[in-house]
C-alpha cells in the first residue's frame, strides 16, 4: 500500500527532526507525531482472512488483486509502518521528553507494552 509506505517515510522523517532538534522541536509537532505514531502502532488490521468464496475486498496472496480463496494475507506494508511509528516514538521520548510530556509517553508505554496497571491513588498500597 503506497499509503503506508508514505506514512512510514513520513515517521522515519519525525524521528530524524527529532534525533536532530531534540529540546528545540517545535511541542505541536512533537505531539502531532506522537498522536499519529500512537495510531498507526493501533492498527490492528496486519493479518486479514478471506473468506472461502473469495468476497474479501483485498489483495489475494499474490498480492496482486487476485484471489484465490480462504486464506490469511499478511499486510507487510502496515508492519513495515508500526516498525516506523515505534522508531519515531522512541526517539521523541528520548530527545524531546519535554515536548512529548508524561501523559503522551504514560500512552507510549501502554500502546507498546500493553495495558498497565493504573498507579495506586496516595496511601493506597501497589
Amino acid at each position: 500500500d503506497a499509503r503506508a509506505a508514505t506514512r512510514e517515510y513520513a515517521f522515519g522523517f519525525g524521528a530524524q527532526m527529532a534525533a536532530l532538534f531534540k529540546e528545540a522541536l517545535d511541542p505541536g509537532f512533537a505531539q502531532a507525531l506522537c498522536a499519529r505514531a500512537l495510531e498507526a502502532c493501533a492498527a490492528d488490521e496486519i493479518v486479514t482472512v478471506a473468506d472461502e468464496e473469495g468476497d474479501d475486498e483485498e489483495e489475494g496472496p499474490g498480492g496482486d488483486g487476485s484471489s484465490s480463496g480462504g486464506g490469511v494475507r499478511l499486510r507487510s506494508g502496515l508492519i513495515d509502518e508500526k516498525l516506523a511509528a515505534v522508531h519515531a516514538l522512541g526517539r521523541l521520548c528520548k530527545h524531546c521528553g519535554a515536548q512529548v510530556g508524561p501523559e503522551a509517553a504514560l500512552a507510549v508505554l501502554r500502546a507498546l507494552c500493553g495495558a498497565m496497571p493504573d498507579q495506586p491513588a496516595e496511601g493506597e498500597e501497589g
